[in-house]
């Protein structure tokens, strides 16, 4: 009795060996992304854009399949150029253990291996999860000192300017406000830098979901950041507010517990406020 396999079975397990092949080239990387590497960054959000990414692909999973029984079976070339950029940089990056390289290898990866195994249209599918990927991408220390130091003193200089208008008796040396006689540093933490990105992620999403045309949902994303950073800027009014009348305990107590929160609400009240202002003025288009 002689066992056939038929062509597309034999492409699916072709495609699943490629598939646990990635996973095994790329599972010492994550074990130390998630074990230490994101949480010496207090890099809170990288933890799920992963497993999120995936999530968006899997519910593509029947287009794609779709999309690749209609396209050319002759491998794209950009497909291969993206999956031989990609090994070069992950193979730089894991001799020089820069995490950096290795980790963002995964996009250009993922990119041409989906582009050569399911064509060029499944890889347009697939966009956005692939380049979400890029928030997790654990960025250089230096980089973030780059950024915090700026952003902190915007920060406090905001909110000695919302301090005044409220009349508050209030003085500022460097990084620290003197707000009624009680000293408020405002730290690396205050900055912002990582908050930024974790509202970036979340806003992102949220308009991914949104039934309207690409170019609005370009147009919101942009945005994302200003309101983010307004965000931060009450978030820390807020908490200097608390010190002054309540406490250093109360006001760690909502930095930790509340003001993510509150922050996220004021975002996506943002981003509705200003889909629904541009839906008003004509800019953006009624989607049914």
């Amino acid at each position: 009795m002689k066992c056939k396999l038929n062509i597309h079975q034999g492409n699916y397990i072709a495609d699943y060996g490629i598939w646990i092949l990635l996973t095994i080239l790329f599972l010492p990387t994550f074990i130390k992304l998630y074990t230490f590497r994101w949480s010496a960054l207090e890099y809170g959000h990288a933890y799920f854009i992963l497993p999120i990414s995936i999530y968006l692909i899997f519910r593509k999973r029947k287009k794609i399949k779709e999309l690749s029984q209609k396209s050319k079976t002759s491998p794209s070339k950009l497909g291969i150029f993206l999956f031989i950029f990609g090994i070069f940089i992950y193979n730089f990056g894991y001799r020089q253990n820069y995490m950096v390289l290795t980790t963002f290898s995964l996009i250009p990866i993922l990119w041409g291996l989906i582009e050569m195994l399911y064509g060029k249209k499944s890889r347009q599918e697939v966009t956005f999860p692939i380049v979400y990927l890029l928030l997790m991408v654990p960025p250089p220390f230096a980089l973030i000192d780059y950024f915090t130091l700026p952003l902190r003193y915007a920060t406090v200089l905001c909110t000695e300017r919302i301090l005044r208008i409220l009349n508050y008796s209030i003085q500022r040396e460097g990084l620290m406000l003197i707000v009624n006689g009680k000293k408020i540093m405002i730290s690396g933490a205050c900055s912002g830098f990582r908050f930024l990105f974790t509202l970036l992620a979340l806003g992102l999403l949220y308009i991914y979901f949104k039934k309207s045309p690409l170019r609005d949902k370009l147009i919101l994303s942009l945005f994302i950041l200003p309101l983010a950073l307004l965000g931060n800027i009450i978030r820390v009014t807020i908490i200097s507010l608390l010190n002054v009348h309540f406490g250093k305990e109360i006001a760690e107590g909502f930095l930790h517990t509340f003001s993510g929160i509150v922050i996220f609400i004021f975002l996506i009240w943002g981003l509705i406020a200003f889909d629904y202002i541009f839906k008003k003025i004509g800019w953006f288009k009624e989607y049914e």
